[in-house]
């Protein structure tokens, strides 16, 4: 890991001296504002850029301003996903009320129509209730033949 650290400390030393030594111009963008390249441009002035003397309270106001960014962009997230699931909850009780408006219609049609509704006729007139059957007699004792013979069956093929 050492290895590792020392190289990117190396790099970032490296970047800074090469953005360092560049030069940076000072332009008229040509309404009115003012613009800064790293090109010479028509009528442009050279800007001497000093490296200043960093703020060491600055490091802990970033920290501090990063968690607040942080935290209020969990709080828009959160906010902009309750609104979609709002929505998609209206869009979906929207479509619920229109299918069940449409059965609601579909069924109004068939309500004159025999059998085809709670409210129209029967298929088939109501019929009384059948009477129980009689009691079955008690079986023959175990002796007993029949008085005539059964029915001979069919020869089979």
């Amino acid at each position: 890991m050492p290895l590792r650290e020392a190289a990117l400390a190396l790099a970032l030393i490296l970047l800074c001296s090469a953005a360092a030594a560049q030069a940076i111009y000072r332009c008229d963008d040509g309404k009115g504002g003012v613009l800064y390249a790293d090109a010479p441009c028509k009528d442009g002035a050279k800007v001497e850029v000093l490296p200043g003397k960093a703020d060491p309270a600055a490091i802990e106001r970033l920290r501090r301003d990063e968690k607040a960014f942080a935290e209020r962009q969990a709080a828009r997230e959160a906010k902009s996903e309750a609104e979609a699931q709002a929505a998609r909850d209206a869009r979906e009780a929207r479509a619920r009320a229109e299918r069940q408006a449409e059965l609601d219609r579909q069924q109004s049609e068939y309500v004159g129509y025999p059998g085809y509704a709670w409210g129209g006729y029967w298929p088939w007139p109501p019929v009384a209730s059948v009477p129980p059957r009689p009691p079955r007699p008690d079986p023959p004792p175990s002796g007993y033949l029949p008085a005539r013979p059964a029915t001979p069956s069919r020869p089979r093929p």
